[in-house]
């Protein structure tokens, strides 16, 4: 099933691909859960200090994900001390996705300290570390 999903995606054929990828996942998704005794199949971790400018987007790439964001994503954000209002932003995706969002401030510790605050936090099985000023396509 995963050769015809990546026959596919090269094919063009992205629509039919995402819904094949979704049935896969959905399907191994569950067993890897109830194996793990995870919350979620992913946690992303966001370290946020000073990126204002670029957060709403990185945070719209992670939510924007086929793979199911409600579903299958916790995302954490680990606000460390920063200065700018990068914190309004985290409390408003806080807000409107309460189930999913974990937001956490702290004193500016540096982006190591950040990264073992929000892995400390994940429920998922897979963690993956992403900068505030990185997208996802």
């Amino acid at each position: 099933m995963l050769n015809k999903l990546k026959k596919a995606l090269k094919a063009g054929f992205k629509k039919l691909a995402s819904w094949a990828y979704r049935r896969v996942l959905k399907r191994r998704g569950s067993r890897i859960l109830s194996e793990t005794g995870s919350d979620y199949l992913f946690t992303v971790v966001v370290p946020i200090y000073n990126v204002e400018p670029y957060l709403e987007e990185t945070l719209d790439s992670i939510v924007g994900q086929t793979v199911g964001f409600r579903d299958n994503i916790q995302l954490v954000l680990v606000n460390d001390g920063s200065p700018d209002d990068s914190g309004a932003i985290c409390r408003r995706y806080l807000e409107r996705y309460p189930e999913n969002v974990v937001y956490v401030e702290q004193e500016n510790a540096g982006v190591g300290a950040a990264c073992n605050a929000g892995l400390a936090l994940a429920r998922g099985a897979f963690v993956n570390f992403m900068g505030a000023d990185d997208k996802w396509s």
